[in-house]
C-alpha cells in the first residue's frame, strides 16, 4: 500500500525546507544529467553520420544493382527497358565498364571507364564544372580527384588509351596511338574510390564488358522488398538484383557495431555516477542513522524506510534525465556553433573539414533510442539507491538511538 510519509522524508532529505538543497542532490543530479547528455549527443552524432554514409551509398551506386553476367548488349537494353518500366523504378542505367589508360602533359592514370549517358540524372546531381563549349559527343566525365591528379579542368583534352590496342600495337611492333577526347565535366562525390579511379563517358573507346543496370527507386520503396520479389517472380539466373543493403553490408555492420560498442562505453559514465550516488547515500545513512532509529521506534516499518530511499533515487534520477534532455537538445541544436567554436581551439578547422568533407554536422537521434537512454539512466540511479537503501535494514532502532 503507497504511503505519502516515505516520499516526503526522501524529498526533505534531498531539500530541506529552509534550504534550496543539499550539494549532495545537486551534484548527484548534475552527473546524471552529463551522462544522458553525453550518451544522446554521440548516439545521434554517430546515427547522423550512418544516414549520411547510406545516402551516398545510393546516390552514387544506386537502390539496386543488377548482375548480368555474360549477358549481350542487346538483352541488357531489353532488360534496362524493362526496369524502367516498374512503377517503383525513378531511374536505371545500363553500365558497361572497361580499364583505361588516361595521359596529359607526362601525367598518367589508370581508371576504369563507365559508360553512362551524358544527360542522366547521376552525374547531373553530381556535377561541379561542366565544359560550355563542348565539341566532342565522345567527351569525357572525370573524378574531381582524378582531375586534380591530372591538373586538368573541364573543356580541356586529354590522351586515352585502351589497354587491348596497346597489346595489339606492340604485337604489330607499332607505336601505341593515342585517343584525343575532350573532358566534357567534372563531378565529385566525396568517394575517393569513385573520384579518383573512375570515368565516365556516353560511348565506349572499344568494347566493354557488360557490368549491370543501376537502379534508383521512387520514395516509398525499401530496396529489400523489391530485389526480392524481381528476384523470385521476373529474373532468372544467373541475372540477380542485390540491394544495396547485402553490397554494402560489411560497412553497415562496421557502423551498426562501432554504434554498439560506443554505446556501451559512454554507459560506464552513469554506471560511474551511480556508484557515486551510492556512496555518497551510504555515508549519508551513517550520518543519519539516529534519525532513522528514531522512525523505526515511532513504528516505521523496515519496508517504509527502505523505500524512502528508494524514492531518492527516482527523484534525483528524474531531475537529471530532465535535465540531461534539455542539455542534450541543446547541445544538438547548437551543434554547428559549438562544432566551429573547437574547430578554432583546435587551429586547424580548415583541414579538418576538408578530410572529413562536411560543413554541417548530421545528427539523427529516434524517440526508441532516447527512451532507452532514459531508462538506463533510471535504472542505473534507482539499483544505486537500492544498493544504499540495504544499509538502513541493519540498522538497529535502539542502538541508533544510543549513538552506538
Amino acid at each position: 500500500m503507497f504511503r505519502i510519509w516515505p516520499l516526503y522524508f526522501a524529498w526533505k532529505q534531498l531539500f530541506p525546507s529552509r534550504r534550496m538543497g543539499t550539494a549532495f542532490a545537486y551534484f548527484a543530479i548534475f552527473g546524471i544529467a552529463c551522462g544522458v547528455c553525453i550518451l544522446a549527443v554521440v548516439i545521434a552524432v554517430m546515427n547522423g553520420f550512418q544516414w549520411e554514409i547510406c545516402q551516398k551509398i545510393r546516390n552514387i551506386g544506386g537502390d539496386i544493382f543488377i548482375h548480368t553476367p555474360n549477358l549481350r548488349m542487346e538483352e541488357g537494353i531489353r532488360l534496362e527497358e524493362w526496369i524502367r518500366r516498374e512503377t517503383c523504378v525513378e531511374s536505371a542505367a545500363l553500365l558497361r565498364a572497361k580499364p583505361i589508360i588516361l595521359m596529359k602533359e607526362g601525367r598518367i592514370s589508370l581508371p576504369t571507364l563507365v559508360e553512362r549517358r551524358s544527360d542522366d540524372r547521376w552525374l547531373q546531381r553530381h556535377a561541379i564544372e561542366e565544359a560550355h563549349d563542348q565539341t566532342d559527343k565522345e567527351g569525357i566525365w572525370l573524378g574531381g580527384d582524378l582531375a586534380q591528379e591530372l591538373r586538368v579542368f573541364a573543356g580541356e583534352t586529354v590522351q586515352t588509351l585502351a589497354p587491348e590496342n596497346l597489346f595489339r600495337q606492340r604485337k604489330r611492333k607499332k607505336s601505341p596511338a593515342f585517343h584525343i577526347v575532350q573532358i566534357a565535366g567534372i563531378f565529385r562525390t566525396d568517394w575517393e574510390e569513385l573520384d579518383r579511379r573512375t570515368v565516365f563517358s556516353e560511348h565506349l573507346i572499344g568494347d566493354g564488358a557488360l557490368a549491370g543496370v543501376e537502379v534508383h527507386l521512387r520514395g516509398g520503396y525499401d530496396a529489400r522488398d523489391v530485389s526480392e520479389r524481381w528476384n523470385r517472380e521476373d529474373l532468372v539466373q544467373p541475372l540477380r538484383a542485390t540491394p544495396w543493403q547485402e553490397s554494402n553490408r560489411q560497412l553497415l555492420a562496421v557502423l551498426g557495431l562501432e554504434k554498439v560498442a560506443m554505446f556501451f562505453v559512454l554507459s560506464f559514465v552513469l554506471a560511474i555516477v551511480s556508484f557515486s550516488i551510492a556512496s555518497a547515500l551510504i555515508l549519508q545513512i551513517f550520518r543519519k542513522r539516529r534519525e532513522i532509529g528514531l522512525l523505526r521506534a515511532m513504528g516505521a516499518t523496515k519496508m517504509a524506510v527502505l523505500v524512502s530511499y528508494f524514492y531518492q533515487g527516482i527523484i534525483l534520477g528524474s531531475f537529471g534525465i530532465l535535465l540531461g534532455n534539455l542539455l542534450a537538445f541543446a547541445a544538438l541544436h547548437y551543434r554547428d556553433f559549438l562544432l566551429g567554436y573547437v574547430l578554432k581551439l583546435c587551429g586547424n578547422g580548415d583541414e579538418i573539414l576538408s578530410f572529413y568533407q562536411f560543413s554541417h554536422l548530421p545528427v539523427s537521434l529516434s524517440g526508441n533510442e532516447m527512451i532507452i537512454i532514459c531508462a538506463l539512466a533510471m535504472a542505473l540511479t534507482v539499483a544505486a539507491s537500492a544498493v544504499a537503501a540495504l544499509w538502513t535494514v541493519r540498522i538497529s532502532p535502539s542502538r541508533a538511538l544510543a549513538g552506538e
